[in-house]
Formats: structure tokens, C-alpha cells, sequence
């Protein structure tokens, strides 16, 4: 290994660290994004709570219909798998425009650049916690408690929580880089919607299941809903999740340290 890579590896290790050390501020300003976004409105937030509760219960009825489903087994697997995938798409859409949209700011202070992607992680985040309200409120009224699938799907969403923040900080790289990343992304994540067991189950594909097996936000996904739904997070789960996890962290962090200085120049 080069000395000149050397020094880049540890520079955008160092970058990661001082954006971890500084979690009030980027957590302060996603905060202020939020409240921001809703300034002056009479429910504030808890518009996402609402609007997602309206979704959950208009698509969990006809779908179960569509699909010959009880009701009472649909409704709680179409809300953790619809509100656990807008959590991601969210993320993984405005990241195309984490270095971008903060042009000014990137070029006037001195912030790392990790920080940026971790106030959109966390702002997105707050998104989710608003939904789950919802998602917790109709695991409770369809499905017997389980305070340990509770527990199970906390450590599964910050399973995703990391996985995330290495994905946005690579695409937001890329983004900076060729302004057709954002357009690309908006397309392949509408495929993929389509394309992962959400408002459907997997075991409807029978001997097509590779569709679903080599669709990494499948994993994800079941992260936070097989515990949710009782159902048990099993050792081939978390081996693919962790491939998934290690796999995009590596490539994220590699690209990081090799163009990390050339973010400010490509904005």
C-alpha cells in the first residue's frame, strides 16, 4: 500500500470520526430540517403519521383482497414492509443530493463531509419514528405482544440505520460527480419497489425466489419485520445481511478516501 493511499485511508477515517464526535450539530440540523419542512402547519409532523395511517389502511384492504389474505395477517406485514422501505428510499433519493444541495455550506465552514450524510440519515430517521407509530400501533391491534420482536426490530432498523449511511455516502459521491446519478436512482429504486416483497410475500414466487434472494433490501426489510410479525431472524438472514452491510461499506469507504477531497471541487 502507497503512503499517498495510506494517508488518504487515514484522512477520511479521521473525517468519519470527527463527524461522529460532532453528533449535536448534525443531529441538531436534521432536527431543525424536520421542523422546518412543517413550519406553520397546525399538526406539524405528525402529517407523515397521518398520511402513512391512511395509506396502510386503504392499500391493506384492497390488497388483501387481491390477494385472498386475512385482513388481520396483511395489514401489520404491509405496514412494517411499506413504512421500513420509505425509510430507505427516502435516504437513498436525497442522498443524490447530500454534497449538492449543501454546496454553500461545504464551501464555507469546515464541517466533515461525513456529517452531512449522517444529519440526512438522521432526518430521515425522525420520518421513521413518526411512522412507526402507525406500524406499532397496528402490530399491537392485529398481532399479540412481543416485547422481544419489539427489541429484535430496534437492533434490525439500526442494522439499516448503517447500511444506509454507507449507501447514501456513496451515492452522494457519485451524484457529485455525474449529475445523471439522481435520475438513475429515482428509475432503478421504482424497479425495485416492484421487485421486492412488500405488498407481496416472498413464497409466492416458488422457483423464481432468486428474484427475492439477490435483492439486498429484502434482507433489510426483513430485519425489522420478521420480528415484528413473531417470525424468527435467522442465522442465513443475518449472514446475508452482514455480506450486504460489509460489502457496501467497503466499496463506500474506498471511494471516500480516494475522491473525498475532490467533493468540493466537482459542486
Amino acid at each position: 500500500m502507497s503512503k499517498r493511499f495510506s494517508t488518504r485511508m487515514s484522512d477520511a477515517w479521521n473525517d468519519l470520526c470527527a463527524a461522529l464526535a460532532a453528533t449535536e450539530t448534525w443531529a441538531f440540523l436534521g432536527s431543525h430540517d424536520i421542523r422546518q419542512r412543517y413550519r406553520r402547519s397546525v399538526l406539524g409532523p405528525f402529517w407523515i403519521t397521518l398520511s402513512t395511517a391512511v395509506l396502510i389502511g386503504g392499500l391493506g384492504v384492497m390488497y388483501a383482497g387481491l390477494f385472498k389474505m386475512d385482513v388481520h395477517e396483511y395489514i401489520p406485514y404491509l405496514a412494517a414492509g411499506m413504512i421500513t422501505w420509505n425509510f430507505m428510499s427516502l435516504v437513498i433519493n436525497e442522498s443524490c443530493f447530500v454534497f449538492t444541495g449543501a454546496e454553500g455550506s461545504i464551501k464555507a465552514a469546515r464541517m466533515p463531509l461525513s456529517s452531512y450524510v449522517l444529519r440526512l440519515v438522521w432526518r430521515n430517521l425522525l420520518v421513521f419514528l413518526h411512522n412507526a407509530v402507525v406500524l406499532v400501533g397496528v402490530v399491537l391491534w392485529f398481532l399479540p405482544f412481543n416485547p422481544m420482536g419489539l427489541l429484535l426490530a430496534v437492533v434490525g432498523l439500526a442494522v439499516i440505520g448503517v447500511f444506509l449511511f454507507w449507501l447514501a455516502l456513496l451515492v452522494g459521491l457519485l451524484s457529485a460527480r455525474f449529475r445523471d446519478i439522481p435520475q438513475i436512482v429515482a428509475n432503478v429504486l421504482q424497479v425495485v419497489f416492484f421487485m421486492t416483497p412488500i405488498m407481496w410475500k416472498a413464497d409466492v414466487l416458488n422457483n423464481r425466489m432468486w428474484i427475492a434472494e439477490i435483492n439486498p433490501f429484502y434482507y433489510m426489510l426483513e430485519l425489522v419485520r420478521n420480528p415484528l410479525l413473531g417470525q424468527p431472524l435467522t442465522w442465513d438472514l443475518w449472514g446475508n445481511v452482514g455480506v450486504v452491510l460489509l460489502a457496501v461499506a467497503a466499496v463506500s469507504f474506498l471511494f471516500f478516501a480516494r475522491f473525498r477531497t475532490r467533493i468540493v471541487y466537482w459542486l
